[in-house]
């Protein structure tokens, strides 16, 4: 009897071991039933390749990144053209690596312009404070609007850092902020009141005046009262630089 016993509880083993595999064949789990799939060589020297490429993007959009914010170094400037023309415009950075440089002189940026009246051919008007329209803008204001508070400065920021000490552009990129400080200049002359169909010219100039130092730094000096300005050349104004009137919605006083 003990040997009947033991000869029904191999035969009971072996039923159940058998369902198991024939459910692991159905459902194809790896084990006891069907072999795991693997992929082909082709696909897998395709995956491995994509993976490859990924991992060299990564790593140079990470680099460049890093260059782009770092103090100046040998590495950045062999690198800064690729690396600018990388990021630019889309993935410009605005910000330093370290702590923030606190600016040592308030920037003044003005603009003048050439408009042509009937009645007295051109006539040259005097300098407009753009900066001074900001600080305006904002002074007292709860939330002043972005564009009050870093459109100018961003924009003469872009502008300056691929312009020469004549404030002519040696990068593309810099041909495209030289438009944009003019346009945004364009802009505002038409906010007080001028018809840009008669503005020929424009001309912007750049004034700093050192910021005085506190209390307790006397060692840095006093700062000057007066700016010293610097002045771009005069830029003829185009059909399409007229078109951000619209934009404005500026009145006609010549």
């Amino acid at each position: 009897m003990e040997i009947t016993e033991r000869q029904e509880a191999e035969e009971v083993r072996e039923e159940r071991d058998s369902r198991d595999s024939r459910d692991s064949e159905e459902t194809g789990a790896p084990g006891v039933g069907r072999a795991p799939h693997t992929l082909s060589r082709p696909l897998r020297a395709a995956v491995q390749l994509f993976a490859a490429g990924l991992a060299l993007l990564t790593l140079w959009h990470m680099l460049a990144g890093f260059l782009s914010i770092a103090p100046d170094n040998v590495l950045k400037r062999r690198t800064e053209s690729a690396v600018d023309g990388y990021l630019e415009p889309e993935l410009v950075r605005n910000w330093l690596l370290f702590a923030p440089s606190p600016p040592r002189a308030d920037l003044r940026i003005e603009v003048r312009a050439e408009i042509r009246r009937d009645s007295a051919g051109v006539i040259r008007t005097d300098w407009l404070d753009l900066t001074q329209q900001d600080l305006d803008n904002i002074r007292h204001q709860l939330l002043p609007s972005h564009a009050d508070r870093a459109q100018l400065f961003r924009a003469w920021s872009q502008f300056r850092k691929h312009t020469d000490d004549s404030f002519v552009p040696y990068t593309e990129y810099g041909l495209l902020m030289d438009a944009h400080v003019h346009r945004i200049a364009l802009l505002r002359l038409a906010e007080q009141g001028r018809d840009l169909d008669r503005v020929e010219r424009i001309q912007l100039r750049s004034g700093s005046v050192a910021i005085p130092p506190p209390p307790w730094e006397r060692g840095r000096g006093a700062a000057s009262g007066e700016p010293a300005y610097r002045e771009a050349g005069w830029r003829e104004v185009t059909d399409a630089d007229r078109g951000v009137a619209a934009l404005a919605g500026g009145g006609t006083t010549p």
